[in-house]
């Protein structure tokens, strides 16, 4: 697989087994489900950890700020708390 540079933007046709961009609210909301269905993010989905993963991956993938997920930084801060809180370790 390809290294992606910093700089590249990635799309759903950019990103192997990834679901189609939604356009509505309803369809947005189904993909966001079903990538939080993925058995490759059950670690942290299920862990002690998981409301605060689902909250902030969804309210990433909802933003519609100019700066994609600006909107969220309080929710990636109750992830990040959560995750010192619990012993989470980052690197696995």
């Amino acid at each position: 697989m390809p290294l992606i540079n910093a700089g590249t933007l990635l799309t759903s046709s950019s990103i192997p087994h990834c679901p189609p961009l939604a356009h509505s609210a309803q369809e947005l909301d189904s993909a966001i489900k079903t990538a939080l269905e993925c058995p490759c993010v059950s670690g942290i989905r299920d862990g002690p950890c998981g409301p605060f993963f689902v909250a902030a991956f969804t309210c990433y993938h909802k933003s519609k700020d100019i700066i994609k997920g600006a909107e969220c930084f309080h929710v990636n801060v109750a992830f990040a708390v959560s995750g010192q809180a619990s012993g989470w370790a980052w690197h696995r």
